[in-house]
């Protein structure tokens, strides 16, 4: 498992990857900050995918320090599904798969080494982007007349740090759902797809005609778990659904794995 964690990492430090996922991933907890302390004048008012603006009172709050990652998590989750399923399917398409299994043939192994690669990848990607976010809200946040008082406190920084861990474990879901397909399509552009189509497109329209309906939904409960809960899910309710979802794309990819042939 070590060697194939190991040997991800090789390709996980490859400059062209980091920029090609950090780049975005940075750009878009850039936004989604910037919004979320320049929306403080229109609270409630609807940024799609960002989610709604918060007024002052919830800004300048202990919680509030950490509203434009949360309002950032869907896209930060798109880029690290993308990131597991392009290096997943790169093992299938390039045959490097073959050659894996020879120096580690225990398939579990192997996998949970790829796995463990890419989810300390994706804990990095979070907690820089989690950086960016804190330090872009303290500079902006006086600009807009935002008491930053409570955000130092100590409540203001286990909030902080509670948040960026709950991101990460959001993320890593977005991030199995795409290795999941993956594993059964052996294609990262079905999965992407997916990803931004049936997990976030699809779910956005289907909302207009029937509220409600998609608050079961990946990104409606990976939302509420980020927040600790919310209207339509309690903070109990969706980390119990976050943690199922992850354990039946685990499951499913382990299963897959295990039994499928590899040169089919």
């Amino acid at each position: 498992m070590i060697g194939a964690f190991l040997a991800e990492w090789v390709i996980l430090r490859r400059r062209s990857l980091i920029l090609s996922s950090f780049g975005p991933l940075l750009f878009f907890t850039f936004v989604g900050t910037v919004f979320a302390i320049l929306g403080v004048d229109e609270p409630g008012g609807n940024r799609g995918p960002f989610g709604p603006t918060s007024g002052i009172e919830q800004l300048s709050s202990a919680g509030g320090l950490t509203l434009g990652l949360e309002s950032s998590s869907t896209f930060i989750g798109l880029i690290i599904l993308s990131v597991f399923a392009v290096n997943l399917a790169r093992e299938y398409s390039n045959g490097t798969i073959r050659l894996l299994l020879v120096s580690e043939p225990r398939r579990a192994r192997l996998l949970a080494g790829i796995l463990l690669a890419l989810g300390a990848f994706t804990a990095i990607a979070v907690v820089l982007a989690g950086i960016l976010s804190i330090a872009l809200s303290f500079a902006m946040a006086p600009g807009q007349g935002i008491p930053t008082g409570e955000w130092a406190t100590s409540d203001g920084i286990f909030g902080a740090v509670a948040t960026i861990g709950r991101t990460i474990a959001a993320t890593l879901v977005w991030g199995l759902i795409g290795a999941m397909i993956v594993m059964v399509t052996k294609s990262s552009a079905a999965a992407i797809a997916t990803g931004a189509g049936g997990l976030l497109i699809f779910p956005t329209m289907l909302r207009q005609v029937a509220d409600g309906v998609t608050d079961r939904f990946p990104d409606a409960v990976l939302r509420a778990f980020l927040v600790g809960g919310n209207d339509a899910l309690s903070g109990s309710t969706a980390a119990l659904m976050t943690a199922a979802y992850g354990v039946l794309c685990l499951a499913l990819l382990f299963t897959i794995f295990l039994r499928r042939d590899i040169t089919d």
